[in-house]
């Protein structure tokens, strides 16, 4: 061995008295192993990609070329130019392959634990991962892929420890960068992005496997270099716009102020003003819509009660078991996108109308004030105060979140405290109880049996114990409601779901109950996607408006609850929410996952008739997103 090694393809440089073909084995020697071990890397990368999905989407990458290239070559290119860098081919190895398999990684336990790929997007909610993770009990183990990913770090750094003791000048550098340069087309390129999964059996409906079906460097890259979101959707609904010589173009269309400018805020007359208690509560649903047969569905008596004498509608929500502020900040904002937000300056919000109309605004989440930056953002859209677990809830818990039945009184008692002096009011909740995972070893909420005999093992105690956390929260919900029935103060209470649940690693809650959640049909769009939304309004509020706040409402994107709100409440709204009521006369559910309901119908494609309407629906809410009119 000691012989071995004092050939000389261990030298630090080659020598000068060397002939070229010794000199190009030495460089042969030393940067073919340190890009096998970058390919090595590259491939686990993909493992990774996909997670704990099953259905051949490894087979997928290695079946298009194009696609494999643009996966492992990010990943070797980086590695190598390391090497000048560090100077150690060992080093280099470590620290590129930790980035190259620890990214892929992170995504596989954002893949395990919330079914959605890890995009540049989510790297945003870092802190926010790390503390779910940290709090809400998540098996963060190391299975075999992983183990595999970790011994091919580490042993492949001390291989190349051992086998390589190549230095490269720093002036090699310009050879991996000019690569990486001539690679950012075919990264950046959205021909070959569209087309490359046809053929290939990968469910391109599902915005998840779609994603996936790409690799992980790849789609995570063309992201990170390529259109914005908005630009991403629009290009997604729209077709390419074909050429038309100058004489031919139709005059130019409004621009979304001039559009705006047509419509003006109505004020609430003082002797319609009614307090609004809105309340976002985490990942519930209603199952009891889906025939299972054996199931029990009695935990939802008390929230069917509540249904029953309120007005109740479908949401179809953007997200689905986590990116909660996706829906919240749709309902206060009325925009149907609301990623990539401007990072400073006040953001328009509903919240701005009623603190304009002399009403209390404020709200509460007992959850951490940093969690989605919802303490920078919530006074960005106009609340006076907002309550955290922070200034709040941790001193009324033995925990570091509080759950309804410590929610609900504070709520009651900040609403009571600021309608004292008569001011109306309008509150703004986000509930945690609810967040997810759930207990899979056992069955922690008394008398949670409803799924017995239907459900086996892990499955059987997610859901039970989902079912009976719903009921716990429930019965604070009822008790609250109760306390306003009572009250001589005209209120309002709407009450929604953010997204379903997540309910046991890839879905397999879902697949035992037989709910469809493919998302290329019609009913898995639905499954996928939907909660329900609900107005309720107190005796007082019902005298006052001369009719009861009963019947089914529409199903809607959440971006258009507040119209519902006001129009069931006999308010005219503000000069943005009249024009979102005409566009959701057509354009009823516009999701971010590309499927929508338009004219009733649902689709995936957007009509030539209405592509005009689209164009503009869009290009008014960007505008409203990055300008704020006060």
């Amino acid at each position: 061995m000691k012989q071995f090694l004092q050939t000389p393809l261990f030298d630090r440089f080659p020598q000068k008295d060397w002939s070229l073909w010794k000199k190009t084995g030495f460089w042969l020697w030393n940067g073919g192993l340190l890009t096998l071990f970058g390919l090595a890397a590259g491939l686990m990368a993909l493992r990774l990609a996909y997670g704990p999905y099953e259905g051949g989407f490894f087979a997928v990458y290695c079946s298009v070329p194009g696609l494999l290239v643009r996966n492992l070559l990010p990943p070797v290119l980086l590695i190598l130019l390391l090497w000048p860098l560090l100077r150690r081919a060992w080093l280099a190895y470590l620290l590129g392959g930790l980035v190259t398999m620890g990214f892929p990684a992170a995504g596989y336990f954002v893949l395990k634990f919330r079914d959605e790929p890890l995009t540049p997007d989510l790297l945003k909610y870092f802190r926010e991962a790390v503390s779910i993770s940290a709090t809400s009990g998540y098996d963060l183990t190391p299975d075999g892929t992983l183990w595999c990913a970790i011994l091919l770090l580490l042993g492949g750094a001390a291989a190349l420890f051992l086998l390589t003791r190549g230095k490269p000048r720093r002036v090699l550098l310009w050879i991996p960068v000019i690569c990486l340069l001539l690679l950012e087309p075919a990264i950046r390129g959205e021909e070959f992005f569209d087309s490359c999964l046809e053929d290939t059996g990968v469910n391109q409906f599902s915005v998840t496997e779609s994603y996936i079906g790409k690799g992980f460097w790849y789609p995570f890259l063309h992201q990170l270099l390529g259109p914005t979101q908005q630009e991403e959707i629009l290009d997604l609904i729209l077709p390419e716009e074909e050429e038309v010589p100058p004489e031919e173009l139709p005059p130019p269309a409004p621009t979304p102020e001039e559009i705006l400018a047509q419509f003006t805020d109505s004020d609430i007359p003082e002797d319609r003003k009614i307090d609004l208690l809105i309340f976002q509560r985490e990942a519930y649903a209603d199952f009891s819509v889906f025939d299972v047969p054996g199931m029990d569905w009695s935990c939802y008596d008390l929230y069917h009660a509540i249904k029953e004498e309120s007005y109740c509608g479908t949401l179809v929500d953007n997200i689905f078991s986590g990116g909660t502020i996706d829906t919240e900040r749709c309902f206060l904002t009325g925009m149907w996108n609301v990623g990539g937000l401007p990072a400073e300056g006040d953001l328009n919000s509903y919240v701005w109308y009623f603190k304009d109309q002399g009403y209390t605004v404020e709200g509460c989440h007992p959850c951490y004030e940093w969690f989605y930056d919802r303490k920078t953002v919530n006074t960005r859209l106009g609340f006076d105060r907002y309550r955290y677990s922070e200034d709040t809830f941790t001193a009324l818990s033995n925990w570091t979140v509080a759950f309804d039945d410590i929610l609900m009184p504070v709520v009651l008692d900040m609403y009571r405290e600021k309608t004292a002096d008569g001011t109306p009011y309008f509150g703004f909740h986000v509930t945690y109880q609810g967040h997810g995972p759930y207990v899979e070893e056992y069955i922690e909420w008394p008398h949670s049996n409803y799924c017995d005999g239907v459900l086996e093992g892990t499955s059987r105690n997610i859901f039970n114990n989902y079912l009976g956390c719903l009921r716990d929260a429930d019965v604070s919900m009822t008790a609250l409601l109760d306390e306003l029935r009572e009250s001589e103060r005209p209120v309002a209470v709407v009450i929604y779901g953010d997204h379903k649940p997540w309910l046991g690693n890839n879905k397999e809650v879902y697949a035992d109950l037989g709910i469809n959640l493919d998302m290329s049909t019609e009913d898995g769009f639905y499954n996928y996607l939907t909660t329900d939304y609900l107005i309720w309004a107190n005796p007082a509020a019902e005298e006052l408006l001369g009719r009861e706040i009963e019947g089914q409402g529409p199903t809607i994107s959440p971006c258009y609850l507040m119209n519902v709100v006001f129009e069931q409440l006999g308010w005219e709204g503000t000069a943005f929410s009249k024009l979102n009521d005409q566009y959701r006369q057509t354009l009823s559910v516009m999701s971010t996952t590309g499927h929508y309901v338009i004219n009733g119908q649902y689709t995936s494609q957007i009509p030539a008739e209405v592509e005009a309407l689209v164009e503009e629906f869009t290009a008014v809410h960007d505008f409203r997103k990055y300008n704020f009119q006060p």
